[in-house]
């Protein structure tokens, strides 16, 4: 069985029904945070320095956001998925590896972004639904 290409709700219900499978299953390789980011950095054809400027980020904290040496904040990934055109499954993927919490439907704030990232919207557009929600902007 590979794990990538099935859904939670079947690997869970595999899993529950039948633990010693667990051994068989072929996961993905493992990638860091910084690994998969920066696939969809050059996927997206945006600079890192590009992204300096964009995200108002030192050159050297971004350098370490994408060497590995440094987890961004939930936001600052948020905005990352914005900018890269990050689908939302792979964004759910990205919040996992930095040990961050899922977007979550029920929490409006969260609401609105899953809602921006499916809709390719902006970091500006997305601040200016927030804000205009009473949310917190991301940047």
């Amino acid at each position: 069985m590979n794990a990538s290409f099935i859904s939670t709700d079947k690997l869970m219900k595999f899993l529950r029904s039948q633990p010693d499978e667990l051994k068989k299953i072929k996961f993905d390789e493992v990638c860091t945070f910084a690994e998969l980011l920066e696939q969809f950095r050059e996927k997206s054809g945006i600079s890192k320095k590009e992204l300096v400027v964009i995200l108002q980020l030192s050159k050297s904290h971004l350098y370490k956001i994408f060497d590995g040496t440094r987890i961004p904040s939930r936001d600052v990934i948020l905005c990352l998925a914005l900018i890269l055109y990050i689908e939302l499954d792979d964004v759910q993927r990205l919040l996992a590896l930095a040990r961050e919490s899922a977007l979550y439907p029920k929490i409006r704030r969260d609401a609105i972004i899953i809602a921006s990232i499916s809709q390719k919207l902006s970091v500006e557009e997305t601040d200016e639904l927030l804000l205009g929600m009473g949310e917190d902007s991301l940047l």
